[in-house]
């Protein structure tokens, strides 16, 4: 290709221009660019037509050049240079100068790693995603930074290593800000709206280590529930009525559709990221304890105990709530409640055992087998006129 511009490339590669002077075009000064050195003064070198060939600089005559800048005054009439150049072709390019290196037997062959575009805009539906390369030539770059039009929107863009560009989404994505709100998201009429579906699909529960509330975090796994049920807030609503058999002229009902509409608005309108919310944390407890009340007694919904699902930093009875401490205490008394029961076992089981033996058994005692009382056993009877016998008589009359 002929000059079409009067700078050189924009690449950190080395450039130089190899003397020709007996091209039939009037090409008298050719541009390369250095891509491998194999040794001292030795390249694998890129032409404007994209082939490759082994330059020794020692006996090429060659002008270099410096990046991008003007070519010098005298050469570039007479210049075959290079269109522009993108990164990815670049390092496809290197690779195959690596590879005629290695043929060549002037270097061990080492693998390039490929480079691509992302979208690096945390706000856009298409975050994370790879760029085209036509697309960023349309585009405006500044090293590894770069703004193309995505859907008639400026979008960020980066160059990232193809094995760095999952670590990188990360990193990003961590900076997104605000962890509570999805993004905003709207319809072919321009208005804010993301079905329950897509908000699920686009919510991650960030760790809160300030997190006030005590167990685990339902609002992920309730709307997940949802999901794979009903599908969606409005249905699971009128399922749960129509299910559950509690009166749907009741407060636990109305309470019950008014909250299911709230979370359906946050979600769908609002697009906030409810499974980081501590307000919509409490929210779909209430929901759960309302549900977990009308199981027990559909026609008088029976919350007893179930405070405790609502249970913040103190108590229903006021005390403040020391979970942490509480445990390590609950295992502490569990340890020697299990000794002692242990103890009590082994008393129980060797009852009455010496080194010597088992105890002498002992003859039982003759007297007091028979039932009552003994009527003059062993005695010999009274005779007939005995004095026991006439005052027993006295008595009598």
């Amino acid at each position: 290709m002929a000059l079409a511009h009067p700078r050189t490339l924009d690449i950190r590669e080395p450039q130089i221009l190899r003397h020709f002077p007996a091209d039939a075009n009037a090409f008298y000064w050719h541009h390369r660019v250095l891509l491998h050195k194999v040794a001292p003064g030795v390249w694998i070198g890129l032409t404007p037509d994209e082939d490759l060939e082994r330059l020794d600089l020692h006996v090429v005559d060659h002008l270099p050049l410096e990046r991008r800048s003007d070519f010098p005054a005298p050469q570039a009439p007479y210049t075959y240079a290079f269109d522009d150049l993108s990164r990815a072709d670049l390092n496809r390019h290197r690779r195959r100068a690596q590879t005629m290196a290695a043929l060549f037997n002037d270097a061990p062959y080492e693998d390039m790693e490929d480079y691509q575009w992302i979208v690096c805009d945390t706000t856009s539906n298409e975050f994370g995603q790879q760029v085209p390369e036509d697309l960023v030539a349309t585009g405006v770059t500044l090293g590894d930074s770069g703004i193309v039009t995505l859907d008639g929107a400026d979008t960020f863009i980066k160059r990232v290593l193809t094995s760095k560009k999952a670590e990188e989404i990360l990193r990003l994505d961590k900076s997104r800000g605000d962890c509570r709100i999805i993004g905003d998201y709207r319809d072919g009429q321009n208005k804010r709206f993301l079905s329950f579906n897509d908000a699920l699909t686009h919510m991650t529960e960030e760790p809160m280590p300030d997190w006030p509330l005590q167990g685990p975090r339902v609002v992920l796994e309730f709307l997940r529930a949802i999901r794979s049920g009903p599908g969606d807030l409005t249905t699971y609503h009128l399922t749960w009525i129509k299910s559950s058999g509690v009166n749907s002229y009741s407060m636990v009902a109305h309470d019950h559709k008014v909250l299911c509409s709230i979370l359906r608005s946050a979600l769908e309108t609002d697009q906030i990221a409810v499974v980081n919310s501590l307000a919509f944390e409490l929210l779909v407890r209430r929901l759960v304890q309302m549900e977990t009340a009308v199981a027990r007694n559909s026609q008088n919904p029976d919350f007893s105990g179930l405070e405790l699902m609502l249970e913040e930093s103190v108590g229903v009875g006021g005390e403040a709530v020391t979970t942490t401490f509480n445990t390590w205490i609950a295992s502490k008394l569990k340890e020697k409640a299990n000794i002692a029961k242990q103890a009590r076992l082994y008393k129980e089981e060797f009852r009455g055992t010496s080194a010597a033996g088992p105890p002498a058994q002992t003859e039982p005692n003759p007297r007091g087998r028979g039932r009552g009382k003994g009527k003059g056993r062993g005695q010999p009877k009274a005779q007939a006129g005995s004095p026991a016998q006439t005052a027993g008589a006295g008595a009598q009359n």
